[in-house]
């Protein structure tokens, strides 16, 4: 097998991840999942390097190889999902196009941590992509189904999500079409308006933005007398 070179600039990202791998090494016993592992790792491994894929690393169940080429990315992904299709390992990927810095034989950067956050986003058997992979790929060189923008962990705004053919459905079908609005909080700072407050004059106010996130914090009594009535009805005095 030919060794191929870390590829720099515009860089297409792919993880994979194997869905349940701890159930499965229950199920099978250690010997089986072994075996499996291993059919796994030479499908995978097989279908990159026929695209000129660079493993930059492979950790357990989870793969994470760079390509030069957005379209090769997917060609080789698409060809591992169908090597894998008939056996009892079955995986998640997330593809996501940047420009990562070098930090042989690795990379580092945020477009890194978006690439495996998208492949999070999946479920087993389903590849998801990013918007700047779609853009380029080939118009119609691929099926692909828009999903629909999702919140990722640790990513401030809302990524859009494609999904690479129509054969797997989304997890989470209804959220697939609803777009998340970015949380919106209002910051209030009734101290500031009533000047200084004794302990004892303290009382703690707490409120619910969207998605159910408490928050509470804690202001004077001569300033709650300020605040709507639908507030001052969750007031409590704190007590020592």
């Amino acid at each position: 097998m030919t060794a191929v070179n870390q590829p720099a600039g515009s860089v297409t990202l792919v993880f994979t991840d194997i869905e349940g791998s701890t159930k499965l090494l229950s199920e099978f016993g250690t010997e089986p999942y072994r075996e499996a592992l291993a059919e796994h790792r030479r499908i995978v491994r097989e279908a990159c390097a026929r695209y000129s894929g660079y493993e930059v690393d492979y950790e357990g169940d989870a793969f994470f190889y760079a390509f030069a080429s957005a379209g090769d990315a997917v060609s080789a992904v698409s060809e591992a999902m169908d090597g894998l299709k008939e056996g009892p390992i079955s995986i998640r990927v997330g593809i996501h196009s940047g420009e990562p810095e070098l930090d042989p034989p690795k990379y580092v950067g945020m477009d890194v941590h978006r690439a495996a956050r998208i492949m999070s986003s999946a479920h087993g058997g389903q590849v998801v992509l990013s918007p700047s992979t779609v853009s380029l790929l080939e118009p119609g060189a691929f099926t692909l189904r828009e999903l629909g923008e999702h919140r990722l962990k640790d990513l401030a705004e809302p990524v859009a999500i494609y999904q690479l053919g129509y054969d797997s459905p989304p997890r989470n079908s209804a959220e697939a079409q609803f777009r998340f609005p970015r949380a919106r909080r209002r910051i209030f700072n009734p101290l500031h308006a009533a000047g200084p407050a004794r302990h004892a004059d303290i009382c703690s106010v707490s409120w619910t933005r969207s998605g159910g996130i408490g928050r509470s914090s804690s202001i004077s009594k001569r300033a709650r007398y300020g605040l709507n009535r639908k507030i001052r009805s969750r007031l409590r005095p704190v007590t020592s």
